[in-house]
């Protein structure tokens, strides 16, 4: 019999230990980034970019990244082609540098990630602000969800006045958690934003938990570890997982939305993406749902490149 209870204790033990252990990780995983340095793809789209004569200025200790299109760049071939090749498709070019456009990236990314993508958003007449997130990159702040203080954009924006004319049409859009970010932003922010495009982006953060656990664990027990796990993040962090909400920041967005999302996407589960559609307070919103996962959307150029295309279109 005793040794019977032994092993149900070493057992039971063991569960214990394993479930604190996983909920450690998760909850270091999710508050605490991977910092992610430049790397060989970031330098490639960097040295193409000023050879073919982009203008590109770092700013506020490299935390953010400006890159307009000049003159000299509009007489290099292959950016040429692209404008006139869009032109024949019926997109509705402008002048370089009419609008802005400020692009954000994903978590444990950086603002370098989203370089392969300024040409094409130039090509139709973007001034481009890539910032790192908070906690990314060259940012030097600690906290990764700041949601409800200031604009963080706002803070980016407050700088960037120094260097480019910001009086005009702002676009925005984000992947991931840039896209919550984005939402969060234009709801708070003091200056004017025209549109808004998000790609795989979630509703609630526990909602994205309870997700995951129950993919991995099944119903019952993933709800009850996704349960378990808000009050560790309570306990250690001080965080209601719950208060990290972009649905409340949606409501109270009236510019044009896009909302794109993968169907297979295991990250963020693409109902996420239909219940923030679904609470923007806009009428002039679309959706489309992408037969891709979570990073894989990232390479269909032509999603993405649309949904530049419905920025502009968008803004007056």
């Amino acid at each position: 019999m005793r040794l019977y209870l032994k092993a149900f204790a070493i057992f039971l033990i063991s569960i214990i230990t394993f479930i604190t252990i996983l909920l450690l990780y998760y909850q270091n995983s999710v508050f605490y980034p991977q910092k992610k340095e430049l790397n060989k793809y970031h330098y490639y789209w960097l040295n193409r970019l000023k050879e073919d004569k982009f203008e590109l200025s770092y700013h506020k200790n490299n935390s953010y990244l400006i890159i307009r299109a000049t003159k000299e760049s509009l007489k290099n071939r292959r950016f040429k082609l692209l404008r006139d090749s869009l032109k024949r498709r019926g997109v509705n070019i402008e002048k370089i540098n009419s609008k802005i456009a400020i692009l954000l990236h994903g978590k444990n990314g950086r603002k370098e990630d989203l370089l392969a993508m300024v040409e094409k958003f130039m090509a139709i007449g973007f001034t481009i602000i890539l910032p790192d997130l908070p906690a990314h990159g060259d940012n030097k702040e600690n906290y990764i969800f700041n949601f409800n203080r200031e604009s963080f954009v706002d803070s980016v924006l407050n700088d960037a006045k120094k260097y480019i004319n910001i009086d005009k049409s702002i676009a925005i859009w984000g992947f991931s958690l840039g896209g919550a970010y984005a939402i969060s932003s234009v709801a708070k922010s003091k200056y004017k934003f025209g549109a808004i495009a998000v790609v795989s982006t979630f509703d609630n953060l526990y909602n994205v938990v309870d997700d995951k656990s129950r993919l991995i664990f099944g119903d019952r027990v993933g709800s009850f570890i996704s349960k378990l796990f808000i009050k560790v993040c309570k306990i250690f962090d001080g965080i209601n997982l719950k208060d990290i909400d972009i649905v409340k920041y949606a409501k109270k967005i009236e510019v044009p939305t896009l909302i794109i999302h993968g169907k297979k996407d295991k990250i963020i589960n693409y109902h996420r993406g239909e219940a923030l559609y679904n609470s923007f307070y806009t009428k002039n919103k679309t959706i489309i749902l992408d037969d891709s996962d979570h990073y894989s959307i990232l390479k269909n150029g032509g999603l993405l490149f649309n949904s530049g295309v419905f920025l502009m279109a968008k803004l007056k």
